[in-house]
């Protein structure tokens, strides 16, 4: 018989996520997944959707408040929900396009 341990360090470990001079510890458990999922198919705009749940609403006003270029905030968005997927930043910018089959949102 094979038997398979997930140990509580994978349980509890939360991403980090460096924006400029500032690291965000990104949630990462299965409920903000969802409700970023649920509330981005009701039509939610992308960066609060998942910067907001993801990162707190406090750090998001904060991210908010740097009045950041396009560019950056839609990598961060991205690379956001690559450290929730435990994916690379290519395999998230896949996801998103639809060409990955696993965690897309």
């Amino acid at each position: 018989m094979t038997r398979y341990e997930i140990g509580s360090d994978c349980l509890s470990e939360r991403p980090v996520v460096r924006f400029g001079d500032r690291d965000f510890t990104v949630d990462n458990r299965l409920r903000v997944f969802q409700k970023i999922g649920e509330e981005l198919k009701a039509g939610g705009d992308a960066a609060a959707v998942v910067l907001g749940n993801a990162l707190g609403e406090g750090a998001y006003g904060e991210i908010a408040a740097m009045n950041p270029p396009y560019p950056a905030l839609a990598r961060l968005v991205t690379v956001v929900m690559a450290a929730i997927q435990g994916l690379s930043e290519e395999e998230a910018k896949a996801s998103f396009r639809g060409e990955a089959g696993r965690g897309a949102v």
